[in-house]
C-alpha cells in the first residue's frame, strides 16, 4: 500500500526528510509543498551568491525531484491556498519543516532605522528573493557595521567588500550587484574600502564562521 506524504516546506531540511523517508520507505509518494514558486529555499535565498560550492547541493535536490515518486508544488501557502485541515485529510503525514523566516530582533534603540537590516532580509535581496526585491540605497553609504562575527555575518562583510571582477562568478542579481558595486568599493588602481566593523560578543580570535571564510 502506497502512502502519501506531505513535506511543507522545500528547503534542505524538506529535503533532507524526503530522502530519508524514501531511502527507508520506498513505497511512498512524498508532495514537497512551497509558498514560493522555485525549491531549495535557504540555498537558493539564504546563502551568500558567491558561495556556489555550498549552493551545489541544490543538484542533489534536484535528483531527489527527478523521482516519480516525489513532486514539488509551489506557490502554494498553507492558510491561503490550503488549509491545515485539508492537508491532513489528503495525506496520512504531514512534516512541517519550514524554517526561520524572519531576522531575529536585538531589542536596542534604533534597529527599525531604514538603514539597519536583518541579514535574512539582506541576503535574501542579494538572491533576488521575491519577498525582498526592494534593497537599501546604498549610494551615499561610506562605512557598515555587521553586527556578529559568525558565517553570515562574514558573508554579508565578504560581499560588500568584493570588487565586482571577484562577484562574476557569483549568482547575485544584477540590482543587487549594481548597487554593491556602486558603494563602499571603490577601484581607483588601488581598492580604497569603506570600513567594514564586525561586532560580535565573542572575541576576534574566537569567531562563528567557517575555515574558507
Amino acid at each position: 500500500m502506497t502512502h502519501r506524504v506531505a513535506i511543507v516546506g522545500a528547503g534542505p531540511s524538506g529535503f533532507y526528510a524526503a530522502d530519508g523517508l524514501l531511502r527507508t520507505n520506498p513505497d511512498l509518494h512524498i508532495d514537497v509543498i512551497d509558498r514560493l514558486p522555485t525549491p531549495h529555499g535557504l540555498i537558493r535565498a539564504g546563502v551568500a551568491p558567491d558561495h556556489q560550492g555550498t549552493k551545489a547541493v541544490a543538484r542533489q535536490f534536484d535528483r531527489l525531484l527527478a523521482r516519480p515518486d516525489l513532486r514539488f508544488a509551489g506557490n502554494i501557502e498553507i492558510g491561503r491556498d490550503l488549509s491545515w485541515d485539508e492537508l491532513g485529510a489528503a495525506y496520512d503525514a504531514v512534516i512541517v519543516a519550514t524554517g526561520m523566516v524572519v531576522d531575529k530582533k536585538l531589542g536596542v534603540p534604533g534597529e527599525d532605522l531604514p538603514h539597519v537590516w536583518g541579514s535574512w532580509r539582506f541576503v535574501g535581496w542579494l538572491n533576488g528573493h521575491p519577498d525582498f526585491r526592494q534593497g537599501p540605497d546604498l549610494s551615499k553609504v561610506k562605512s557598515v557595521a555587521v553586527i556578529g562575527n559568525g558565517n553570515v555575518a562574514l558573508d554579508v562583510a565578504r560581499v560588500l567588500a568584493k570588487s565586482a571582477d571577484e562577484m562574476a562568478k557569483s549568482d547575485i542579481v544584477p540590482e543587487a550587484g549594481a548597487a554593491v558595486k556602486n558603494e563602499i568599493v571603490h577601484d581607483h588602481g588601488a581598492r580604497e574600502m569603506g570600513r567594514k566593523i564586525l561586532q560580535g560578543h565573542r572575541r576576534e580570535q574566537h569567531p562563528c564562521e567557517r575555515v574558507r571564510d
